[in-house]
C-alpha cells in the first residue's frame, strides 16, 4: 500500500539544490557497486534523481528525501528563510515518515 502511494503521489518533501542522477550514478563504479537505487524522483524540471538508494552488503540507506519533516515542522524554519507550506501533511505523508523509520 506505502509503495502505491509513493509511486502515484508527490508526497516526499525534497529542500535540497544537488542530486545524482541515476546515470551519474551508473558512471561511478564504486557506487553502483555498492549500492542499489531503490528510488527516484523528478525536479522542477522533469530531471531524474535518486531519492533513495541502499547498500546492497550492509545495513545502510540514503535518503534525499525528508520523512521526519511532515511530523515536526509545521511552520517557519529557525532561520526564518523558508515557509514550510510546501512541506506535505496528510495521513499518507505520516505513514511514510512512520514506517521509514522502521
Amino acid at each position: 500500500m506505502l509503495r502505491h502511494w509513493l509511486e502515484d503521489n508527490a508526497i516526499t518533501f525534497h529542500h535540497h539544490q544537488w542530486g545524482i542522477t541515476p546515470s551519474t550514478f551508473h558512471s561511478i563504479k564504486e557506487l553502483h557497486e555498492n549500492f542499489e537505487i531503490v528510488a527516484t524522483s523528478k525536479d522542477r524540471q522533469n530531471q531524474s534523481f535518486i531519492s533513495l538508494m541502499q547498500s546492497r552488503r550492509h545495513p545502510i540507506f540514503a535518503s534525499a528525501f525528508h520523512p521526519e519533516k511532515p511530523a515536526f515542522e509545521w511552520g517557519f524554519h529557525t532561520h526564518g528563510l523558508l515557509q514550510n507550506t510546501q512541506i506535505p501533511h496528510s495521513r499518507k505523508v505520516g505513514c511514510i515518515s512512520v514506517e521509514g523509520v522502521r
